[in-house]
């Protein structure tokens, strides 16, 4: 497995290189072609990159929780804002 860093870099330059590749190839293809394929690479980019991030967030949230002392949620205040 890869550590932490590396693979969450190469995850980033994968999604760069997806995104840039789609991105490009819609807007050559839409410019020689048909005009609305550019629009439509455009709203598969924002799929893609809803679908890929939100991933990510949940995972991070998943592991963000483990990390927060059991102490946290014992506090007084710290209640109240969570109620707030």
């Amino acid at each position: 497995m890869l550590p932490s860093l590396t693979n969450t870099n190469l995850q980033d330059h994968h999604f760069d290189v997806v995104t840039n590749v789609v991105g490009l190839v819609a807007a050559v293809l839409g410019d020689k072609f048909y005009w609305w394929i550019d629009p439509i690479g455009a709203i598969l980019l924002a799929i893609y990159t809803i679908s890929n991030w939100s991933g990510t967030v949940m995972e991070n949230a998943g592991e963000i929780h483990l990390l927060l002392p059991p102490s946290f949620f014992n506090c007084r205040f710290c209640r109240k804002v969570a109620h707030f």
